[in-house]
């Protein structure tokens, strides 16, 4: 990751700093409503597409772990997260490159 900070966009900001409490209504106005999120680290899982599939993963993933996320580094489109938590490793740097629709929400998310 580049060590210069680019601004990081209040849509991504919210959802790193709320996704850990679920599907908090927050969280998912910061999607769009055909929104596509991957997790690239489970390739074997279908992306999540549209708030439904969205509020479903942000759930099952709350029920899960416990666990806090902020940002370590941005650069063009991409920001890093740190992810503490009572999940195996107990720490996760992950990597979250977005696309923005016009309105700043988040049109795409890929997390790896």
């Amino acid at each position: 990751m580049n060590s210069t900070r680019h601004p990081v966009p209040p849509s991504v900001r919210i959802f790193v700093e709320k996704h850990p409490q679920g599907p908090v209504p927050e969280v998912l106005e910061v999607f769009s409503p055909d929104a596509v999120v991957t997790d690239i680290e489970h390739a074997d899982k279908p992306p999540r597409v549209g708030h439904d599939e969205i509020r479903e993963w942000l759930a099952d993933t709350a029920a899960a772990f416990s666990f806090k996320a902020h940002i370590i580094g941005s650069a063009q489109s991409t920001v890093e997260v740190r992810i503490e938590g009572d999940f195996p490793g107990r720490t996760a740097d992950l990597s979250f490159a977005y696309q923005l629709d016009d309105a700043g929400r988040i049109a795409r998310l890929d997390i790896g």
